[in-house]
């Protein structure tokens, strides 16, 4: 829209201009004579609201009013004939990603509701955004043919609406993360939002945005040392000898600066690169020579990357800075980083006063024994302690972590109690504890370690915090003494091998939190009595249940796929597990997924789509129905369920692959005696038994659809039972593409269709069923009659 004022706006005054006959002669294009005043430029159609405290500059039409209200949080604009309102609010870096997910799904829940319309989710980050700021626009609109007591309640609706979320990223806005431009109509307005969008005071509001960005501005200090940070970022410092903090925004981390136990920087920076001497860089920051390099740090498979630069201090230590970048594994990038405008301001702000620095080696000591590393982390206990609380501060370091192996192997301890503050536990930290068993975590608690309890054998009970976001690999592999494991609603992965082997098969496993990604094995061979998944869990890993021991498992809604051996039991052994409850969500189940659950009678498929090769093989099936949504049920899916009675493939699956059901219904003896009777003469038959009734085989009624075109060889195979086949109405609708073996050693007594199709045309079908391998009495319709089965003879 400016564009084109522009464009008519150049366009007009050059036909003005044209239309001259003697521009020369015309008083306004002279010069302004001595003394005279030059005729003023035009004024701009437009205000300046200075928002300060949010760091933007609003620009706003001067057909509004020259004041919003200001109520602290944020700045409302009112449309002076009343027809719109904008809402202008900053958010921090924690609120705009909440805010955004909050903002997005609401919008995309309103397009199901029918007093809606017109609801929209897109990225405008070209429309209004700048450079490295995105902006998501979100907007729906009442319906107006919408009956609102039409269902007999009030459906509450809102009033339409248009939003602006500005995520700032790594662009730094003052203090924040973001700000959110909320647009309303009036309420129960049931008006279009684009008139309201294309007027004139909204466009200059929404398009006019200033942003003020900001550099380094909030000083930290201890005594010797002070470092300036972004406002929006979360600094502090440790006692008198580290300075942090976290990074805020699209790039995570976090940066410390401390001395170092080395005086010569140089010599500190060597340490970095033991396999090269003097393998380092030389950087200037403010006059000030740094020297270091990214240190490479190879950990239980994973690889850990900081940068680290050291630069003269005190007469006893080396000042250091050090870079940690969440998932960075580059080199390159680290180096690209300290070039940035921000972290440059960080480095050029560094002021130091050796004389006023105190020796932080006094101040990570105390009288029980624990000692502290001069990155904050419990690095040393001497004491004897076997009931251990392990406290936030030792002499005056603020402990936020545990560090690597550091109780590895101790068999003294029997509980541990960590302190509020302390925010993870690091690597095999308490790994072997064998006679330890409690532990009680902190809220701070948000990440532990690879193996950090892993074979502590007489762990009990693990109090989990509120915090908690991680619980890495083989963090308590084989803690085969546990009992309940609730974990809180913050927990976002669950990583491979975690809770391998681990409970006693008398407690629970509850994981409530939503959106959980679940590792490779995370639960593999656990014991407990029930497994509770919360809702949008990612259980795409294979093997994530293996040999699970227990007797349920709930899965939430929201999750879409399970993975390859999910809940498999190999051995085929295991009668425990009677209870799989699965979402409605389920789209794809893994090979093998629930393969050897022979104690497990009845699952739901719901609308799953996709089913992997023997992902039902070996259990306890007895009715089993495969939902129309999947189009192919492949090799061996249903092989071996000997407990089944029925198999129903419902409308809409086309193919059934090799040995799909081979088996199914085989249980106890070989014997294969039965006879069909009217149920009313079933007491005549005092030496038969109904069929299903255990020790004797079952014999299995099938149900086909119309939609099958193909069978694989075997598919059916080694079944006793009936088919039925009650749509195929005259030969011609019988499928063409089934495998003559589709019934390779089964014994199909009969295949049923309609009355009225056996008698128009009972002779053709008994001529195409006969065709098939171990087919008895073909063509048939039912009678209604029902299988008994003779005993078996002493």
């Amino acid at each position: 829209m400016k564009r084109l004022l522009c464009i008519l706006l150049v366009l007009t005054m050059a036909i003005g201009l044209f239309a001259c006959t003697d521009p020369s002669n015309d008083p306004e294009n002279k010069p302004a004579a001595a003394g005279e005043t030059s005729k003023p430029e035009e004024e701009l159609p437009y205000w300046t609201y200075a928002y300060d405290e949010a760091s933007v500059n609003l620009h706003v039409s001067k057909t509004m009013p020259n004041a919003p209200e200001n109520d602290g949080a944020s700045v409302l604009f009112t449309d002076p004939e009343g027809a719109w309102t904008m809402r202008f609010t900053p958010l921090s870096v924690h609120q705009t990603g909440i805010h955004l997910s909050n903002l997005t799904n609401a919008t995309e829940s309103k397009k199901s509701f029918g007093y809606y319309q017109n609801a929209v989710v897109e990225d405008r980050t070209s429309a209004y955004g700048r450079s490295g700021i995105k902006v998501t626009y979100c907007a729906f609109e009442r319906n107006p043919q919408w009956v609102e007591a039409s269902m007999g309640y009030t459906t509450g609706a809102t009033e339409a609406h248009a939003y602006l979320l500005f995520d700032y990223g790594d662009t730094i806005i003052g203090e924040w993360g973001g700000m959110e431009v909320e647009l309303s109509l009036p309420t129960k307005s049931t008006d279009p939002l684009q008139p309201v969008l294309d007027e004139h005071e909204v466009q200059v509001l929404m398009n006019e945005i200033e942003f003020v960005e900001s550099s380094a501005q909030k000083e930290v200090s201890i005594p010797g040392l002070s470092v300036n940070f972004p406002a929006r970022w979360t600094p502090g410092s440790d006692g008198d000898h580290t300075i942090w903090s976290g990074i805020s925004g699209e790039t995570k981390g976090s940066i410390y600066f401390g001395s170092s136990i080395y005086a010569d920087p140089k010599v500190a920076a060597d340490y970095l690169n033991a396999a090269a001497e003097n393998d380092y860089r030389t950087l200037t920051f403010a006059g000030r020579e740094w020297y270091g390099e990214v240190r490479t740090s190879e950990l239980s498979n994973s690889v850990l990357k900081t940068l680290e630069l050291f630069t003269a201090f005190t007469e006893f230590h080396a000042l250091y800075m050090k870079l940690n970048l969440t998932g960075w594994e580059s080199d390159a990038d680290f180096w690209a980083y300290l070039e940035t405008d921000t972290c440059r301001a960080i480095m050029e702000s560094v002021v130091t006063d050796p004389a006023s620095f105190h020796n932080p080696e006094d101040d990570r000591r105390d009288a029980s024994g624990f000692e502290a590393n001069n990155i904050n982390e419990l690095s040393g206990y001497t004491g004897t302690a076997t009931d251990l609380v392990i406290p936030s501060v030792v002499g005056t370091t603020e402990i936020i972590g545990i560090n690597t192996d550091l109780f590895k192997n101790n068999t003294s301890l029997t509980s541990v109690e960590l302190s509020e503050g302390i925010t993870y536990i690091e690597y095999a930290a308490f790994r072997g504890c064998t006679n330890l068993k409690s532990v009680v975590l902190p809220n701070s608690l948000t990440y532990i370690d690879y193996h950090a309890f892993e074979d502590c054998t007489a762990l009990e009970s693990v109090t989990f915090g509120s915090g908690l976001i991680t619980v890495d690999k083989e963090a308590f592999e084989n803690c085969s003494s546990l009992k309940d494991v609730v974990l809180p609603d913050t927990v976002q992965l669950i990583a491979d091998d975690a809770f391998r082997k681990a409970g006693d098969g008398t407690g629970r496993f509850v994981c409530p939190a939503k959106g959980v990604v679940y590792g490779t094995s995370a639960l593999n061979g656990a014991s407990f009595k029930t497994v509770e998944i919360g809702e949008n869990a990612d259980l795409s890993a294979s093997h994530i249940l293996a040999e699970f021991k227990g007797e349920s498992v709930t899965i939430g809604d929201g999750c879409l796929a399970l993975g390859e051996y999910f809940l498999t039991d190999s051995y085929t052994t295991d009668e425990a597990l009677k209870t799989i409850s699965l979402p409605n969500t389920i789209k794809s189940i893994g090979k093998y997924a629930f393969s050897g659950r022979n104690g497990v009678s009845e699952i739901n498929l719901g609308t799953v789509e996709t089913l992997g090769e023997s992902a039902f093989y070996k259990m306890g099936l007895v009715h089993i129905v495969v939902p129309g949504t999947v189009a192919t049920i492949p090799n061996a899916c249903f092989g071996s369920n000997s407990r089944v009675m029925t198999i129903t493939i419902e409308e809409g699956v086309t193919f059934v692959d090799e040995w799909a059901f081979d088996g199914c219904g085989r249980a106890g003896s070989d014997q294969w005696e039965y006879i069909r009777v009217a149920p009313e003469e079933a007491s005549q038959h005092a030496d038969c038994v109904e069929n299903g009734t255990e020790g004797y085989n079952r014999h299995v009624k099938i149900s086909l659809p119309s939609t099958l075109q193909k069978t694989g060889y075997g598919a059916f195979c080694n079944i006793i039972g009936d088919v039925y086949l009650l749509w195929v109405t005259s030969p011609e609708m019988f499928p063409k593409e089934f495998d003559v073996g589709t019934f390779a050693s089964a014994y199909i007594g009969q295949i049923f269709f309609t009355e009225e199709t056996i008698n128009a045309y009972g002779k053709q079908l008994d001529d195409i069923v006969s065709g098939f391998d171990y087919v008895d009495d073909v063509a048939w319709y039912d009678e209604g009659r029902i299988i008994l089965w003779k005993k078996l003879s002493n």
